[in-house]
């Protein structure tokens, strides 16, 4: 029984820290949607996708995410407006996200497109200390369940080769006294890629994202993803340098594409051997005449 409570609690208290975090996820490479409302509507077409993480394999309260969205263009392309729940689990800790978004894609050159975005929805943050061995009359065990308003913004410049992006989609924090303080930092993802030409069949795509919160340190991603008949890619990735990862995808015909990530962990990061995995299901339609479901997107 001692031992079960010392897990308990170690649990407990590494959910704290990881719960000053957005879930992470390793596909936005492929959908920056994920981090940036500025990107609803870019692929010009009606496109959903559902995400399913696993962090940490085998490691008893480890952050458990799914993710389902849907993002179409609209106005002949020149806007776009999107719809995202997620739910995230970290041991005790459950997070319920309910996110809309709009954004506008103006081109400032021949080359070019500034996209501007806006998100806005709510987040559920709940606990609940039942499965634990602990004193009940602890006050800081206390189940509980608060909505609170979320807001965000993100912008995108776009060409054929090149992305940049800046996106905070949290940008409101939770009241003093609420016990959901720490979800609710300001979060900040910077991203760059380009797409490199090696032949007619063959792109490469090298990519890095920067992401910080308050209270919790910064992290690096540094990536490459080789395109293959732009129907199937492989790429390699770390983050800062403790974590390696796999990512592969494949197209189905040209409406539906499938994804997996593997994260290999070594002694320097969290969750010591434990490794993670991500799957991805995406499908794209044309909900309108205007939507182009025969352009290649490298982004």
């Amino acid at each position: 029984m001692k031992k079960l409570l010392i897990v308990a609690l170690s649990i407990v208290a590494g959910a704290n820290a990881v719960a000053q975090q957005d879930p992470l996820y390793a596909q936005y490479i492929n959908n920056p949607f994920l981090i940036n409302p500025a990107y609803a509507g870019y692929t010009r077409d009606l496109n959903v996708m559902s995400i399913y993480r696993k962090q940490w394999a085998g490691f008893t309260g480890s952050p458990t995410t799914m993710n389902a969205s849907g993002q179409v263009a609209l106005s002949k392309n020149k806007m776009g407006a999107g719809l995202m729940l997620m739910e995230d689990k970290i041991g005790s800790h459950n997070s319920t996200e309910v996110q809309g978004f709009y954004a506008y894609h103006l081109p400032i050159s021949s080359d070019y497109t500034l996209s501007f975005g806006l998100q806005v929805g709510a987040v559920n943050y709940r606990t609940d200390y039942s499965d634990l061995t602990i004193n009940p009359n602890d006050p800081k065990f206390t189940t509980t369940s608060e909505w609170l308003p979320t807001f965000g913004s993100g912008l995108l410049l776009t060409s054929e080769k090149v992305m940049l992006g800046l996106s905070l989609p949290k940008m409101l924090e939770a009241p003093v006294d609420s016990p959901a303080r720490g979800l609710y930092n300001r979060h900040f993802y910077a991203t760059a890629a380009y797409v490199m030409p090696l032949s007619y069949r063959l792109k490469i795509k090298p990519y890095a994202l920067y992401r910080s919160s308050a209270n919790a340190k910064s992290s690096i991603d540094l990536g490459g993803m080789l395109y293959g008949d732009d129907s199937y890619a492989l790429g390699l990735f770390t983050r800062n340098l403790s974590t390696y990862g796999l990512l592969a995808q494949l197209k189905l015909g040209d409406l539906m594409r499938i994804a997996y990530v593997f994260e290999l962990p070594t002694n320097q990061s969290a969750g010591l051997n434990f490794t993670s995995h991500e799957v991805m299901i995406g499908l794209r339609m044309r909900a309108f005449v205007f939507h182009d479901l025969d352009a290649i997107r490298n982004f």
